[in-house]
């Protein structure tokens, strides 16, 4: 996205900006009237600048709004916040495949991940979950699944 990297980034350093992000994402997917609602319930003013952005640019137009929303480099995230528990990951061959197989279970249902991932036999990816929700890369683990590969 070549517009709104000033928002994006103040999103990024808010954690609480990406969990209303995915808590609107969640409630109203590609109504408009209805993120602009719940943004303004949640009082959180980097998420409501950020979704102001990708609108006023028109950005939602060439993505899916889920994705627009979503943190532009969700690895980076992980990969900033969490490099240990991430290279941990990258050398554990269950790893990735036990994030991917979460994934499509649960999608960003932090609840499921808890239940899913102990059954996948690798604690590097129980220690990259607990890291990402940890340092508010919360809602964004099914895209460093799809990045990792």
């Amino acid at each position: 996205m070549q517009y709104c990297k000033k928002e994006e980034q103040a999103c990024v350093n808010d954690r609480r900006c990406i969990m209303v992000l995915d808590e609107c994402d969640t409630q109203c997917n590609v109504n408009f009237t209805c993120w602009n609602a719940c943004l303004a319930r949640r009082g959180n003013k980097n998420a409501s600048d950020y979704f102001k952005c990708i609108v006023d640019h028109e950005c939602y137009k060439s993505m899916k709004a889920a994705t627009a929303l979503a943190i532009a480099d969700p690895q980076q995230c992980i990969e900033e916040k969490c490099p240990n528990q991430w290279a941990a990951c990258q050398k554990d061959s269950k790893c990735v495949p036990a994030l991917q197989d979460c994934e499509k279970k649960c999608g960003t249902k932090s609840s499921c991940w808890t239940l899913c991932l102990p059954t996948k036999g690798s604690q590097a990816a129980i220690d990259v979950a607990k890291c990402a929700q940890a340092n508010g890369c919360v809602g964004i683990i099914p895209s460093i699944v799809s990045m990792s590969q």
